[in-house]
């Protein structure tokens, strides 16, 4: 009689299979760790998404940001270089502030205003600067 022989997988196999099984298990866990602990967050959104805080937050520093800068009206001191150096701060101050949804209409006509003052005053243009100063006054009394 025939004796058929069985044919088993070698242990390097089967230490192979059950190495690749622990490493999927081990990903899965992680993966499902990660999501589970990040369920219902919006890619981007942080801590700082609590709205009435962060609209107090900006309004405070927007104006903190104008305090002393449209005092003087005069000509000679809106093409002034000190004037120019104060416009491009606050304007670079402003585009790092994080804006609450309800105020980024004046927090771009703000920004926008100030760029066109820049400009006027680079130019030396003051049909340029005194209607964008107008305006910026308009936007700082309604905040």
């Amino acid at each position: 009689m025939k004796k058929l022989t069985e044919k088993r997988p070698s242990a390097k196999a089967i230490a192979i299979i059950l190495a690749v099984f622990v490493f999927l298990a081990g990903l899965t866990v992680s993966l499902g760790s990660y999501y589970g602990a990040n369920i219902g967050r919006v890619a981007g959104e942080d801590d700082l998404a609590k709205p009435l805080e962060l609209k107090e937050e900006y309004r405070q520093k927007f104006n903190q940001a104008f305090q002393n800068y449209l005092i003087l009206e005069a000509a000679a001191v809106a093409l002034d270089d000190d004037f120019l150096t104060k416009t491009i701060s606050i304007k670079q101050n402003l585009l790092v502030l994080k804006v609450p949804g309800e105020l980024k209409d004046g927090h771009l006509q703000a920004v926008i205003a100030l760029t066109e003052i820049e400009d006027g005053i680079k130019s030396k243009n003051l049909d340029l600067v005194l209607p964008n100063m107008y305006k910026l006054r308009e936007i700082i009394n309604n905040f």
